[in-house]
């Protein structure tokens, strides 16, 4: 069972605040043995001429090649500063272009399994909004590893944040077999947690919080059963309740992990992220790096996800087992929409 990470594009903006993003990049990239783009994306100044409401933009040739030929000698400043110079399977590219649109381009251009950029260092959410990186989180046709305070490989500890749903299980098979292959160098613990979020007023009178965190609890242990490369590994299976954008930040910084990888549930696809959402209030603000792993990238049958999970019509999970017998003790499990 193989990630098939063969191409890696890793966003700079070639000053030595970015050499931490670029280390983490080519370090997953030799670990697993993959090709990769650095790209730079640089504004031109446009010259304006006529003195009126028909000004015309004016860029002479010679300023775009003195834009291009610059940036290209400070990536391979870069690549030199960082010893990857001589490296076979590197490669540069910079174009008069935005970073992120850039980035999205040769991520295409090249089919790229995997982007790397680096976080934004704004404190609030809002403040992300036109930000390198959540633009890039809207529109990359793959897995996205938002890098803060640099990473190492492989991370020290992951935390693998799930709802249960067939994409969350996805992100999870991903997440393993990702493990698998960067095993040469450790074998990082990995935590799987589940945010019970708060019952509506009618299911808190049927049902005491103890019992909805053993129906939970679960629930976990039989998704995280289907997912082989995830399951072999025998991860600590956490469940919290609460706000699961507070929670999973809370379990972050409980556990000291260094990397959370989680799912994006955006609708018709990963470019219609939507900011408030999980996925990016975490990387917003979680004090650690971020793989965001969109619909789609893990396929069934290629990372080893035993059945097909179900979804009730609240777009819930839905055991395979549902007429098991409850584990001893506990109570019997809520009725379920149908």
């Amino acid at each position: 069972m193989n990630l098939p990470i063969s191409h890696i594009v890793i966003g700079s903006s070639l000053t030595e605040a970015s050499d931490g993003v670029l280390r983490a990049g080519l370090a997953l990239a030799r670990a697993v043995g993959a090709r990769f783009t650095i790209v730079h994306g640089y504004d031109v100044p446009t010259y304006y001429y006529g003195g009126g409401v028909y000004d015309l933009g004016w860029v002479a040739p010679e300023v775009y090649e003195g834009y291009r030929s610059w940036s290209q000698e400070q990536l391979d400043a870069q690549l030199e500063r960082l010893g990857a110079v001589d490296d076979s399977l590197a490669g540069t590219r910079a174009a008069a272009a935005s970073a992120a649109d850039l980035i999205v381009e040769t991520a295409r251009e090249r089919e790229a399994d995997l982007v790397v950029v680096g976080a934004t260092e704004r404190g609030a959410l809002g403040r992300l909004l036109g930000s390198t990186a959540d633009r890039v989180l809207r529109r990359a046709p793959c897995p996205v590893l938002v890098v803060r305070e640099g990473l190492a490989v492989p991370p020290a500890r992951v935390l693998a944040p799930v709802d249960l749903s067939n994409h969350s299980a996805e992100a999870l098979a991903w997440t393993g077999a990702l493990l698998d292959q960067l095993a040469g160098g450790g074998d990082p613990p990995l935590d799987v947690l589940f945010v019970l979020e708060p019952l509506p007023a009618a299911m808190r009178a049927q049902f005491a919080p103890e019992q909805m965190k053993r129906f939970a609890e679960s629930e976990l242990h039989r998704f995280v059963a289907r997912v082989s490369s995830v399951a072999a590994r025998g991860p600590r299976l956490r469940v919290r309740s609460g706000d699961p954008r507070l929670e999973i930040t809370a379990e972050v910084e409980a556990t000291s992990a260094d990397l959370v990888v989680l799912c994006t549930h955006g609708h018709g696809g990963f470019t219609r992220l939507v900011v408030g959402s999980v996925a990016a209030d975490v990387v917003a603000h979680a004090p650690c790096s971020v793989l965001v792993v969109p619909p789609g990238a893990a396929r069934q049958a290629a990372l080893g996800l035993e059945g097909e999970a179900r979804t009730g019509s609240d777009g819930r999970y839905v055991s395979d087992e549902d007429s098991a017998p409850a584990a001893p003790g506990a109570p019997a499990a809520p009725d379920r929409p149908r």
